[in-house]
């Protein structure tokens, strides 16, 4: 695992679309091996309700250019789930879901949905069996929720 701090020692810089060079800072990362055979890597993002729309929509512009060369360079593996967790409810989590499909059609990369995955949280209450393998995460375009694991890798 690899914490907040000591990925912005080292920021991956990605070009978006409009060609603005920008850093992308994930919460943090996990690097999951599971029976010695299964890697599973997650770019973990926390969501607490203050992030605007127009700032969200540029935040997964970045992370589309980052899962599209620079995150690989930057952790030599392929194995990418952007794992969206939100304090702020479930109200929030579908704002969410709807701004980040929104940004991926207005890109024409709704195929990459699947590098998303979004759940409602609360802290200090979630046991680690019901976060990773009970159906409670959601993809875009996707109405029906998975396990986090499930859809990660």
């Amino acid at each position: 695992m690899l914490h907040e701090r000591r990925l912005k020692r080292h920021p991956v810089y990605v070009i978006d679309s409009a060609g603005k060079r920008s850093a992308v800072v994930p919460d943090a990362w996990l690097d999951l091996r599971i029976d010695g055979q299964l890697r599973v890597c997650l770019v973990v993002e926390l969501d607490r309700g203050t992030e605007e729309q127009k700032r969200w929509r540029q935040k997964v512009a970045n992370l589309l250019a980052y899962a599209d060369g620079p995150y690989q360079e930057m952790f030599a593996t392929s194995s990418l789930t952007i794992t969206v967790a939100t304090t702020a409810g479930e109200n929030r989590l579908a704002e969410l879901l709807r701004w980040t499909e929104a940004e991926l059609a207005a890109n024409q990369e709704e195929s990459l949905g699947d590098l998303f995955i979004f759940a409602s949280l609360v802290p200090g209450w979630e046991e680690p069996v019901q976060v990773f393998l009970e159906p409670r995460w959601y993809q875009p375009f996707q109405r029906e929720p998975i396990a986090l694991l499930e859809g990660a890798g």
